[in-house]
């Protein structure tokens, strides 16, 4: 089903019974209440950063720059590693996965990451949306999506610019009824990040709607106090191996919390 033809007419939707008001707090309410009420075609619905939190993003980006270089310089031997590892066991598959995602202002680039998939995996729609991703995971791969670690080439893209240490993940194009709802509401204002408040909040098991309540939640409060809240939270769920869940079919997913 192309995602592109139905998009708008979901962000219009009412709201889906497994997201009321009662299992929510008032803050995640109040968003799914904007998301509903933003106009496709009045960008002043948006949230606009305030000055201060504008100030707090180039205080943010010295640290990404800072944090990121450091990463790379500690990981560089680890990250050879894995790439050597990677050619050993499967010496005719490429060592890194690229993919067009989203990035700010909704300019697309392109997101590095180690293979953890065989070559035959879907490439233009997210894992969760596998009928069965199990079947595409390749053994070593599967401890390093378990583990983060495929994510961990990233941290280039934090050094460059394309990214951000938190921030909403970036989506790949396909994904368009999201993308809809982020522009709506002001999501592209800022990086996209290597985690955020949705990954910390359910990952795999939160649904699109949800998704950009949490996006636009984090926009609404952003400041350090949450930007290090989601660290820690982050390395909660890395060391518990939480909220995974790689498109298994309907009954058979498992959430660990």
């Amino acid at each position: 089903m192309d995602n592109r033809t139905n998009g708008i007419a979901m962000i219009n939707e009412p709201i889906n019974a497994d997201f009321e008001e009662s299992d929510r707090s008032i803050g995640q309410s109040r968003a799914y209440a904007k998301i509903n009420n933003a106009d496709e075609n009045d960008p002043a619905e948006a949230y606009l950063l305030s000055a201060k939190q504008r100030r707090y993003l180039v205080f943010k980006r010295v640290c990404d720059i800072v944090i990121s270089f450091a990463a790379l310089i500690v990981l560089i031997l680890p990250l050879a590693i894995i790439s050597l590892i990677q050619k050993i066991l499967a010496p005719k598959e490429p060592v890194f996965f690229v993919q067009t995602r989203i990035g700010k202002n909704g300019v697309p680039f392109k997101l590095i990451k180690f293979r953890s998939m065989k070559s035959t995996a879907p490439h233009s729609c997210p894992t969760k949306a596998f009928e069965d991703g199990e079947q595409y995971i390749t053994g070593f791969g599967r401890f390093l999506r378990i583990t983060s670690i495929d994510e961990l080439p990233q941290f280039l893209q934090v050094f460059l610019g394309k990214m951000s240490l938190i921030g909403p993940r970036p989506l790949i194009p396909e994904e368009s009824i999201v993308h809809e709802m982020r522009k709506r509401v002001g999501v592209y204002q800022i990086r996209p990040g290597l985690t955020g408040w949705a990954q910390v909040n359910g990952r795999d098991f939160v649904e699109d709607k949800e998704k950009v309540a949490f996006d636009l939640q984090y926009i609404e409060k952003l400041s350090l106090k949450i930007d290090v809240k989601i660290f820690w939270m982050t390395v909660k769920k890395v060391l518990t191996k939480a909220d995974i869940n790689e498109g298994a079919m309907p009954g058979k997913s498992k959430r660990r919390k």
